[in-house]
């Protein structure tokens, strides 16, 4: 489980900057575009994590 939230961790951090990037380009579908990545694999941790159950 660490190894999944460090992944999650620097897909966050990648998200963000991305976002404020595409922010400073005047590009606001950009920065919401960059933070799917990361939604989704949280969506699919936590889906993994609950079958296991």
């Amino acid at each position: 489980m660490r190894k999944h939230a460090r992944l999650l961790a620097g897909l966050t951090v990648a998200a963000a900057v991305l976002s404020v990037a595409g922010l400073l380009h005047g590009d606001p579908e950009a920065a919401l575009i960059a933070w799917a990545l990361p939604a989704s694999v949280a969506v699919a941790l936590w889906y993994d994590g609950r079958s296991a159950e």
